[in-house]
């Protein structure tokens, strides 16, 4: 991964960004001997970012009811989209940045996180029924 941007935390954890397009983000774990993407980031036509990940609709219930979010992706991106195989969730790392909470997340080496509840997040469901559901009742 030579040439890509490197950013070491001070649990010795390296962020990845790659410098050509898709511009996949990688995270090297201090105690483990691997490097996991994470997501990527999508150039807009305004010279704007959109990190972009996969995710599991089961994992958004976990404990906090919230995405997580690498801390220090809200210092490149402009926007969040995190899609799961329901629904596609969106906020503005500002907005991000006001609604969260700072977590030092041990379980993954000390990795710094940002949790966004749920509640902050535009959701557009992909089932128009579940759309039409939520914009009656809401999430």
């Amino acid at each position: 991964m030579k040439n890509n941007l490197e950013i070491k935390d001070q649990y010795k954890n390296t962020l990845v960004i790659e410098q050509k397009s898709p511009y996949q983000v990688f995270i090297k774990q201090a105690n483990e001997d691997r490097t996991r993407m994470v997501g990527f980031l999508e150039p807009e036509p305004d010279g704007t970012f959109t990190y972009k990940k996969h995710e599991k609709e089961i994992d958004i219930y976990r404990k906090t009811k919230a995405w997580s979010i690498h801390a220090r992706i809200l210092d490149f991106a402009q926007r969040i989209e995190y899609t799961t195989n329901k629904a596609v969730y969106t906020i503005d790392t500002l907005d991000a940045k006001i609604s969260s909470d700072r977590i030092i997340y041990g379980n993954a080496s000390y990795t710094q996180k940002v949790y966004v509840p749920i509640k902050y997040w535009t959701i557009e469901f992909k089932d128009p029924k579940d759309q039409k559901l939520y914009d009656k009742l809401g999430y």
